[in-house]
């Protein structure tokens, strides 16, 4: 074998690599979608299925931008803990203000409500374990 046919060799395999990524990667994302029926699922499967190159194409170019499953929820949860903290100071200082705690308990959960972000972006989670009772 010379070098232009290890070559041609080396592309092809490479094309073909390339392919079977996106077809797993339609497949994969077809499944995680939410915005479709299971019919719609399994249309489009038989597509990608029989007709490799030409339903992950035509999928890629009709798949919807609002389809995205890898990130559209994290803000969306980043959102919904910035509320709730919100929500849980309002009513530390409406039991301030009413007398039902003292100024160093609202200070003190106020600040443990503040530095309880979500880092896993699930609410309620702080992906730290707790010191201990507040």
């Amino acid at each position: 074998m010379d070098f232009w046919e290890f070559m041609w060799s080396s592309l092809i395999v490479l094309f073909y690599v390339g392919l079977v990524f996106m077809w797993f990667f339609a497949a994969f994302d077809l499944f995680a979608r939410s915005d479709l029926s299971g019919w719609g699922k399994v249309l489009w499967l038989f597509a990608i299925i029989l007709v490799p190159f030409l339903g992950v194409l035509l999928y890629y170019i009709f798949r919807p931008v609002s389809a995205q499953w890898w990130g559209a929820h994290d803000t969306d949860y980043a959102y919904i803990a910035r509320d709730q903290q919100m929500a849980e100071i309002e009513n530390l200082s409406r039991m301030r203000s009413q007398g039902m705690i003292s100024d160093e308990e609202y200070d003190q959960i106020k600040r443990r409500v503040m530095t309880e972000t979500p880092a896993t972006g699930v609410p309620g989670s702080t992906g730290t374990p707790a010191t201990g009772p507040v």
